[in-house]
């Protein structure tokens, strides 16, 4: 019985992309939050987003934490953390280009994952529809209620089916020009 790699495709590479870019994300976040308000607990598993982590890692969409119900969020965090998208993609195209990294090596294709999570997280947070992190600053006090949260989570749903099944995302949107900025494509 052979079992190849093959079938598992992207999930390979997205999966620690999307850790990394999500997870590092929030942790940049929390420590800002951290600072400026001391009121975080500093612990961004206890804080994630769990679906939202599934999502990044296995299809590359995904949002941030910033509309769950126990943050306190400023402008000054989301923009940080939009920022952070940013720097990822900036330290991923320096890395490959120092390093001459040829498109279809394992260390190439990694890059390649964390520049498209990176690039679709920065534009989609920018969309003030729930449960995207733009969203978290003029709806919060509705996630209180119970009957918008089971909307939402429902909403998060067909937002994962709508990017990764439903739609093939135009070659801007999917980053392809930044591939080629880092000699990946």
């Amino acid at each position: 019985m052979e079992i190849s790699l093959a079938q598992f495709g992207h999930v390979l590479f997205y999966a620690p992309a999307g850790l990394l870019v999500y997870l590092s994300r929030e942790w940049v976040r929390s420590s800002l939050a951290q600072k400026l308000n001391g009121e975080e607990s500093g612990d961004i598993i206890l804080e994630t987003d769990l679906f939202a982590l599934v999502c990044w890692s296995f299809s590359g969409i995904g949002w941030g934490s910033f509309c769950r119900p126990a943050r306190r969020d400023t402008l000054l965090t989301f923009m940080v953390a939009q920022l952070w998208f940013l720097a990822l993609i900036a330290i991923s195209i320096f890395y490959s280009r120092a390093k001459g990294l040829e498109a279809e090596t394992f260390m190439a294709t990694f890059f390649s994952a964390v520049i498209f999570i990176s690039w679709t997280g920065f534009w989609l947070n920018w969309i003030p529809l729930p449960p995207f992190d733009a969203a978290g600053f003029y709806l919060k006090p509705l996630y209180a209620v119970r009957f918008i949260s089971v909307a939402i989570a429902i909403w998060k749903v067909a937002i994962v089916i709508f990017f990764t099944v439903a739609v093939r995302l135009p070659e801007f949107f999917r980053g392809k020009f930044l591939l080629s900025w880092a000699g990946l494509s």
